[in-house]
């Protein structure tokens, strides 16, 4: 399967989950090939091996590993598909979560790139105040220094 589960699919899973009988299932093995799919597997002292009712037997030849494998994938879906169930939920939640953080997290930096923006449009008028500044300075500058010259020459040809 490549596909996400659809919301209706897992209910559908869920609901076999729930109709099916309660666990947790075993497997009672006759010696001769057949499996038998049990709930409510336990051993007693008194009673030996017991359980709520069959729920599936399955067939096979006396030794054959293969019946054995599928018996105990039964058995244990029980339990095993309730807890894949709960990992799904939980792994969901977390992304859930994890996207909530994300959409946090996006909308804090869309927010501080407009406010760097704002910064730095603010930074290069200030560099523009700070040049047009230098550019009066200097011009002043050069006029205090011809002014200077000026004055050092009268004073130069009154005192002769």
């Amino acid at each position: 399967m490549n596909q996400p589960l659809t919301p209706e699919h897992l209910a559908e899973i869920r609901e076999r989950e729930q109709a099916a009988t309660k666990g947790p299932w075993g497997t009672y093995y006759d010696g001769k090939g057949t499996y038998t799919i049990q709930s409510g597997c336990r051993v007693s002292l008194d009673a030996g091996f017991t359980s709520d009712g069959d729920i599936a037997t399955l067939h096979g030849e006396h030794g054959d590993g293969q019946t054995y494998v599928n018996a105990d994938f039964m058995a244990r879906a029980r339990e095993d598909v309730r807890d894949l169930l709960a990992e799904l939920d939980r792994v969901r939640a977390e992304r859930d979560a994890f996207a909530d953080r994300v959409d946090t997290l996006t909308a804090v930096a869309k927010s501080n790139k407009r406010h760097v923006q704002d910064m730095y449009a603010e930074v290069q008028k200030a560099n523009r105040e700070r040049d047009e500044v230098h550019r009066v300075y200097a011009d002043e500058r050069a006029l205090r220094i011809k002014a200077e010259a000026e004055r050092d020459g009268l004073k130069k040809r009154l005192s002769h």
